[in-house]
């Protein structure tokens, strides 16, 4: 796909801290991509006391692109109705 080989990492742990760590102190080149639950950026500064985090969830990433969210079997997502627009 990218004409590249590729080295994926899983570096889970402490409410995804430790994988935020290292990809923060990445060098920004460009070849580092982190793949993440909005928990990293959203709960945990607040879950965390403020200075405690190894990284700065405002400054420290640049976001590439959003995913769509992935229902799970036991989601209630798949038991909702598709909205439609009013024609």
């Amino acid at each position: 796909m990218w004409g590249k080989p590729v080295v994926i990492e899983n570096k889970g742990g402490a409410g995804h801290n430790i994988g935020a760590a290292a990809v923060a102190k990445a060098p920004p080149d460009g070849y580092t991509l982190m793949v993440s639950e909005s928990g990293t950026f959203v709960s945990n500064p607040y879950l965390y006391a403020k200075g405690s985090l190894p990284y700065d969830a405002e400054t420290d990433f640049a976001r590439s692109a959003g995913s769509p969210a992935i229902p799970r079997p036991w989601s209630p997502i798949r038991r909702c109705r598709r909205a439609t627009s009013p024609t």
